[in-house]
């Protein structure tokens, strides 16, 4: 649960925020401000690693409260810094995906890319249920390295490598594709 609301926050919020101040000209108006752009996008990264920290936070310990999960002091330092750290490939996508510059298709593109991710990465149903051809998909999602990883921290299991190459990729990818989109909309004019 506590991936999933990594995934929540970075896949639903990060998007429809950035996507906001685009339309509402927040950024225009720091082009124009003596402020660097740099430390816009530094704020908003500040912050939403804020939220996905308190939303780790409030899933423990909801697991806690209501399940009586043991979670130690030890694990609550390294998941706490280590998910949010891990749910990088999900933050860019969401930049990604605010970059689109539409509002309406901003919020639409997140739900419609954020569903799917959380079930083929496992996180809705384990992988083994579901059809073999959604099971080779699922392994290779980042949803799906980091839901691994969390649980390896949690059980005090060696990290897996191939998850965390898994994760480097997708941050690879998804910083590839905020590049492309920059140079496309600047080509056009859009930003």
């Amino acid at each position: 649960m506590m991936v999933y609301g990594v995934l929540c926050t970075s896949l639903m919020s990060i998007p429809v925020v950035l996507a906001n101040d685009l339309q509402n000209n927040y950024v225009m108006a720091i082009d124009l401000s003596p402020q660097k752009k740099s430390k816009y996008y530094l704020e908003m990264l500040t912050m939403f690693t804020f939220m996905n920290i308190v939303c780790v936070l409030v899933i423990g310990v909801a697991g806690i409260l209501i399940n009586q999960v043991k979670i130690t002091p030890e694990h609550w330092v390294k998941l706490l810094i280590g998910l949010p750290i891990l749910g990088i490939p999900f933050v860019l996508f969401g930049v990604a995906i605010s970059l689109v510059n539409n509002y309406n298709l901003v919020s639409s593109l997140s739900k419609i890319i954020f569903f799917p991710a959380a079930i083929f990465g496992g996180l809705w149903w384990p992988l083994e249920m579901l059809p073999k051809w959604m099971q080779h998909i699922g392994k290779l999602t980042p949803v799906n390295a980091v839901a691994k990883v969390g649980l390896e921290i949690i059980r005090d299991q060696k990290i897996s490598m191939n998850a965390l190459y898994n994760i480097i990729s997708w941050v690879i990818i998804a910083s590839i594709l905020i590049h492309i989109i920059l140079k496309v909309s600047r080509r056009k004019g859009l930003k």
